[in-house]
């Protein structure tokens, strides 16, 4: 994201290092593990997140605002897996001695991508806390909410994208005040696309928990379709919990690294080597959180595993739709039947 630039005078330097030193191999075997794991990064994205998408297209039981918030997620994962990563593979390879505008374009896509990924998963938290604590009123909503929610997270992530300062700062007797913006910016990006969704999918999650404790000791798991729904969301609950601790892991290495370059240089390894090595594997744990969310969906959600099994055909049984609890009634609306202003 924003330390993109740092990425390409660190490669830069590094190369121009080893190759003085008569040590080219660090670099040839780091740029081929790199292309490797990026690859791989690659598919699983791709792969995962149109089967999220194919499945919401195939199956008229997923066309609800819950499941079009989940292909919302999808589309801005799959941007990652299917833009941001073959950029930053070709930026490798090319030891990021690329024009400017490449490094521009792939600054403003990564953090585009990733600022409509994080805040689509707030939103999904937060949704998900309105249909187990006013399960009256979620059955009210409209398609409306859902699509509020989806735009507004495009929307800041275009917003922020365009704020970075190395869109529009370039000279280089702008570089100190360049500098002190980009202070300013990485703070607040960490706000906005780490901190911020963090605290409220956390602060979501709790509710949920202590919602549905409350709910079940009212109405026991076996009583009819009020434990069923119950069961479902308390399930739900749990898939959100598990994503919220991906995500952490996924993104606090990455902002306290990008924060470090910013105000505390010195506290970074002083070889070129090993921040090679650190840059690598931050920038591999984040983009992996958007290959995890529909391994997610897959193993939590009944109905999208079973859409993922009849997708993939004789691969299908490694869904294992028999080993998981058996499907509870929709308590979704059908965005086809949502005719209410």
């Amino acid at each position: 994201m924003d330390n993109t630039t740092v990425i390409n005078d660190t490669l830069q330097e590094h190369n121009n290092g080893t190759e003085s030193s008569g040590r080219p191999g660090f670099v040839l075997n780091g740029i081929t593990t790199g292309i490797m794991v990026n690859t791989s990064l690659i598919l699983l994205i791709v792969g995962g997140n149109f089967l999220v998408i194919a499945a919401y297209v195939k199956n008229r039981r997923l066309r609800s605002g819950t499941y079009a918030l989940l292909v919302s997620l999808a589309l801005s994962d799959l941007l990652v897996g299917g833009i941001a990563l073959p950029i930053r593979i070709y930026g490798s390879v090319k030891s990021w001695d690329v024009s400017a505008i490449f490094i521009v374009f792939y600054t403003a896509f990564d953090i585009f991508s990733a600022v409509a990924s994080n805040l689509h998963l707030m939103a999904i938290s937060f949704e998900r806390f309105i249909a187990i604590s006013r399960p009256f009123y979620y059955q009210t909503l409209s398609v409306h909410p859902y699509a509020f929610a989806s735009m507004a997270s495009w929307i800041l992530g275009v917003l922020v994208a365009s704020l970075h300062p190395g869109n529009y700062l370039k000279n280089e007797d702008e570089q100190l005040l360049k500098t002190q913006i980009l202070k300013v910016y990485s703070v607040t990006l960490f706000a906005v696309c780490f901190l911020g969704p963090l605290t409220v999918i956390s602060i979501v999650n709790i509710g949920i928990f202590r919602v549905a404790r409350v709910l079940i000791k009212r109405v026991p798991l076996q009583h009819g379709g009020a434990g069923q729904r119950l069961r479902k969301e308390r399930k739900a609950a749990l898939t959100l919990l598990v994503m919220t601790g991906f995500f952490f892991i996924a993104w606090f290495p990455f902002f306290v690294i990008n924060m470090l370059y910013i105000s505390c240089v010195e506290c970074l390894p002083s070889s070129l080597e090993a921040q090679f090595v650190m840059i690598d594997i931050v920038k591999w744990l984040h983009y992996s959180n958007s290959a995890i969310n529909p391994a997610i969906y897959a193993y939590r959600d009944v109905e999208i595993r079973r859409t993922f099994a009849r997708l993939l055909g004789p691969l299908g049984r490694f869904c294992r739709v028999n080993q998981v609890e058996p499907e509870y009634p929709n308590t979704h609306l059908d965005i086809d039947m949502q005719t209410r202003k």
